[in-house]
C-alpha cells in the first residue's frame, strides 16, 4: 500500500475516534521546507517520511483547536512520543551537533564481532548526527530515524533512545510504524489515555507486528 493511502486511512481513523489528535497536527510542510531541512542536515529524508510531512508538519501547539489540553506536550503519535515539526527536528539535530564535539561514539563492532553481526542498531553512547529526531516523549527521550544502522538493520528504521541509557527498536520504517498503528486503530485495539498521556494497547500492537526488541 502506498504511503498516501496509508495516511488517508490514518486520517479517517483519527477523525472518527480521536478528532482532537487530528486537529492538533500542524498544516502540511512544503517541498521547499523539506529541501531546506535536508540541505541543513546534509541528509535526504526517506520517501515515507517526506510523504508524512507533506501530510502534516508534525504536532502543533496543544493549546490550539482542541477540547482537551494535555500537560507539557501535545497528543502522542510516534511510539508514545509527540511527532516533531521540521524546525523542532532541526533544533534537536543542532543540539546533537553541540554534544558531539570532542566525543567518540562507542559501539560493539570491535569488542564482540559475533554479537555485532547480529545487531539491528548501533548502541551509541549519545545520539549521533546520523540520527534525526522524529518524536519526543520528554526532553531527553526521542524516537530517531536511523541512517547508520548495524548489520541486521536498515536505513530509515526507527529507534527509541533515552539519554539515561535505555533504547529499543521501534519499527523498520515510518511507513511500517504507521501501518501497525492504523491497523490497530481499525480493529479498535488502541485507546488513548488522556490522564496518563499514553496509548493503551500499543505494546500488543507492536507484538502483533513483531517490531519491538531489545538491542
Amino acid at each position: 500500500m502506498s504511503m498516501s493511502n496509508l495516511l488517508h486511512r490514518l486520517e479517517i481513523q483519527l477523525a472518527a475516534q480521536y478528532p482532537d489528535i487530528l486537529r492538533s497536527l500542524n498544516p502540511p510542510a512544503t517541498l521547499d521546507q523539506i529541501a531546506a531541512f535536508e540541505a541543513e542536515v546534509g541528509q535526504s529524508l526517506p520517501e515515507d517520511v517526506k510523504a508524512a510531512y507533506l501530510w502534516h508538519n508534525g504536532s502543533g501547539d496543544p493549546r490550539l483547536n482542541i477540547s482537551f489540553v494535555p500537560p507539557d506536550e501535545s497528543f502522542l503519535l510516534i511510539d508514545n512520543g509527540r511527532w516533531l515539526a521540521l524546525d523542532e527536528m532541526l533544533t534537536q539535530w543542532h543540539m546533537q551537533n553541540n554534544m558531539a564535539e570532542g566525543d567518540d561514539y562507542a559501539y560493539a563492532e570491535d569488542e564482540d564481532p559475533q554479537q555485532w553481526a547480529k545487531c539491528v542498531w548501533r548502541p551509541w553512547m549519545m545520539p549521533p548526527l546520523t540520527w534525526l529526531a522524529l518524536g519526543r516523549s520528554c526532553s531527553q527521550n526521542h524516537v530517531y530515524i536511523d541512517f547508520q544502522p548495524a548489520p541486521m538493520g536498515q536505513s530509515g528504521q526507527l529507534i527509541f533512545f533515552a539519554l539515561q541509557g535505555y533504547e529499543h527498536y521501534v519499527a523498520p520504517s515510518l511507513q511500517a510504524y504507521f501501518t501497525m498503528f492504523v491497523e490497530a486503530l481499525e480493529r479498535k485495539g488502541l485507546r488513548y489515555d488522556l490522564q496518563y498521556q499514553q496509548w493503551l494497547g500499543l505494546d500488543e500492537a507492536y507484538n502483533k507486528a513483531g517490531f519491538k526488541q531489545s538491542w
